[in-house]
């Protein structure tokens, strides 16, 4: 399948057409449609993460979600997985695209459910059983694996994937079984491999068990209906019990715990804290309220909201940490040895020195040499194990 991660937060995209329907995908359009689905799904799903939510409120509309985090959203697998289409290695089913984002329902923004097995359809491969590999998708046929000899390490070859109750490295090594839902490698009480399982979504009641639950054939992916959320307080495995929603006031631990208009602000339910405007009232400390930093505000002297100048070009103020304000994808914001206020800088070109990939261009710095590194081309993965 094509995977897609929300940045380390959260991920977005184009056209609203792109969001349902029953037109085949074509390839020049599914990173757009990955993009669409994440932000449609951002504003009409439930978020149980924090950081998910706390990005919605500072958000305007689905096409500020597409236009500010649209390239962070179709990074990664599938923009190998188009580059290995064109160059000749994967083939790609634009019906089985649409498919696949149709049955995702929420699952882009809050995971919870095994993948469609329409998803693991869209990318298929040339090489038939006992050829050299270096991706399970580069393996012809509806129900095969590239297995190598150690874990995730290439060339692999291809042959039939692991039946139910075999050991396993990851979930696509499993067979697809029948049904609509992919299977799971899971790893769950294991000191090593996993184990080939059925995975199984299901919404479940009150003070039902919720979360990603492991029986001796199955994984089920329990979340919890309407007016509940899964309640993990003391939890050490992840899983908890559904309860129903902490009414507004009333005293929190977890975002989730909160209707989706509010938030678990200082512990307690409540709307969120942002404010919008300049000259709005504002703090830095944790009680809020929060100049909203994708207006391009920060809250100054005062206790007032102040515009910071400028729209991320280097040069331009910006400010850290995971929700700052931001600089263009040119550009990366750090501050000066003198403590003053970060600026964006623009990022590098190969041979200059660098601290990290963000400052390079190529999104590559080489320690080879030492420390500082040198921005240099990035490195091509060619094991997609």
């Amino acid at each position: 399948m094509f995977a897609v991660s929300l940045m380390s937060i959260i991920a977005a995209g184009c056209s609203n057409s792109n969001t349902g329907g029953d037109d085949p995908i074509p390839l020049t359009e599914i990173e757009n449609a990955i993009v669409s689905a994440t932000c449609h799904q951002l504003f009409t799903c439930e978020q149980t993460s924090d950081d998910t939510r706390v990005i919605k409120f500072l958000l305007d509309t689905e096409s500020d979600c597409v236009s500010r985090f649209g390239d962070q959203i179709s990074e990664g697998d599938i923009q190998s997985q188009i580059e290995r289409v064109n160059s000749g290695v994967l083939t790609y089913d634009a019906a089985k695209a649409r498919e696949c984002v149709n049955a995702l329902g929420c699952n882009l923004v809050t995971g919870g459910a095994p993948e469609p097995l329409a998803c693991r359809q869209v990318f298929g491969g040339t090489v038939a059983a006992g050829g050299a590999c270096n991706g399970h998708d580069e393996c012809a046929g509806a129900d095969m694996h590239c297995a190598s000899e150690v874990a995730r390490t290439c060339p692999g070859e291809c042959e039939a994937a692991i039946a139910q109750g075999a050991n396993c490295n990851d979930d696509r090594d499993c067979s697809t079984l029948s049904g609509t839902i992919s299977p799971v490698c899971d790893f769950t009480g294991t000191s090593g491999n996993g184990v080939c399982k059925s995975g199984v979504a299901a919404v479940v009641a009150a003070d039902a068990a919720c979360g990603r639950i492991s029986s001796a054939t199955s994984v089920t992916f329990a979340n919890c209906g309407t007016g509940l959320f899964c309640d993990r307080t003391g939890s050490t495995d992840g899983n908890g019990i559904c309860h129903a929603l902490v009414a507004t006031g009333a005293a929190c631990e977890r975002t989730e715990a909160c209707a989706s208009d509010q938030g678990c602000f200082n512990n307690v339910c409540a709307a969120p804290p942002i404010a919008n405007s300049v000259g709005d009232a504002c703090t830095n400390n944790d009680a809020g309220p929060y100049c909203n930093p994708f207006q391009r505000l920060r809250c100054g002297e005062a206790s007032t909201c102040v515009a910071v100048a400028g729209t991320g070009v280097a040069g331009d103020e910006c400010t850290t940490g995971d929700f700052g304000i931001e600089c263009v994808s040119s550009a990366y914001c750090e501050g000066d040895a003198t403590g003053s206020a970060a600026h964006c800088i623009a990022r590098k070109a190969n041979g200059e020195a660098c601290g990290n990939d963000r400052h390079c261009t190529s999104d590559h710095c080489d320690f080879t040499g030492g420390n500082p590194g040198l921005c240099a081309a990035a490195v091509a993965n060619t094991c997609h194990l």
